[in-house]
């Protein structure tokens, strides 16, 4: 008797347990968020916030919290990937010459890589550096020819080195090949 009685109740505080562990496991923020409560300087749970603040388009909270992941990421040299969503955070607030740096500087996966160079190469338009800019931009381009974003900036780079008819003409062929995309129109 008093083993099965031990018994219940360890499995009552075993399940209490689970539910709670359960509840930081429901998603990436509050997974993320936990980890950040119970650690000290734990630039990868800071810097998921700071993702899902960005997703969300929350660019207040995920400055905030990137800029605290990249002060504990350079402690550990392991800044690369917190600059790219810096630099992108920086650029969706409208703040491309202030996302230079970070975007240069920015280590990401071979996935990622074609959207980095597409933020870098709108940076690199907005300071007029703009064969640096073409170069990015038809980085980009090679590895996702038919994303209707990186076409645009290939034009506005078109536009910005005078080039007008062709800034044009690609803004119409993407228009005409994507008529449902806001972007495009």
């Amino acid at each position: 008797w008093p083993a099965s009685v031990a018994a219940v109740l360890a499995l009552v505080a075993l399940g209490r347990t689970t539910n709670q562990q359960v509840g930081y496991w429901l998603n990436s923020r509050t997974l993320f968020a936990h980890a950040a409560a119970v650690t000290t300087g734990n630039y990868l749970a800071l810097g998921g916030i700071g993702i899902d603040d960005a997703q969300r388009g929350n660019w207040t909270g995920a400055m905030t919290n990137l800029t605290r992941a990249l002060e504990f990421a350079r402690q550990h040299h392991a800044e690369g990937a917190i600059n790219y969503y810096l630099g992108v955070a920086l650029q969706m607030q409208g703040q491309g010459l202030t996302a230079l740096p970070y975007l240069e500087s920015a280590v990401v996966s071979a996935e990622l890589r074609p959207e980095r160079d597409y933020r870098l190469g709108l940076s690199l338009i907005e300071a007029n550096r703009l064969p640096e800019a073409e170069a990015s931009l038809k980085s980009a381009l090679g590895a996702k020819p038919d994303q209707v974003e990186f076409n645009l900036g290939l034009a506005a780079l078109l536009f910005r080195q005078g080039e007008a008819a062709q800034a044009e003409h690609l803004y119409r062929g993407v228009l005409a090949s994507h008529p449902d995309s806001s972007v495009a129109q």
